[in-house]
């Protein structure tokens, strides 16, 4: 639910290969059981992948929603769910409601702002 008009935290091009994996996989609604037998891997292997832990398949990624931002800044933070979600007042569900773009970001946005 962005309206575009927010500053832009992360570029695509800032984007590790692990993180665009997961974007992607994310905007196609998949699981990560789901990726790995698109990809004919194990899933141990893709995690890795995903993890950026073993170079995996590069792959382009459009311009980055806002909500997709906030994601990737709170998983380079290495903040859990449910930590973030105590930190924005908000329950772990709703939270993850704002991290794949179903409910307003208004409260992410607030976050990344005052940082």
């Amino acid at each position: 639910m962005s309206d575009g008009s927010f500053a832009e935290m992360l570029r695509v091009s800032d984007l590790r290969n692990g993180e665009r994996l997961l974007i992607l996989r994310r905007r196609k609604g998949t699981t990560k059981a789901q990726a790995a037998r698109k990809f004919k891997v194990t899933l141990y292997k893709y995690n890795r992948w995903e993890s950026d832990v073993e170079q995996g398949p590069k792959r382009h990624v459009s311009k980055l929603a806002y909500f997709e931002q906030s994601l990737l800044m709170r998983l380079r933070a290495g903040a859990s769910v449910a930590k973030f979600a105590r930190i924005l007042k908000v329950s772990a569900w709703w939270l993850r409601q704002m991290e794949i773009g179903k409910v307003s970001d208004g409260r992410l946005r607030s976050y990344w702002k005052a940082r």
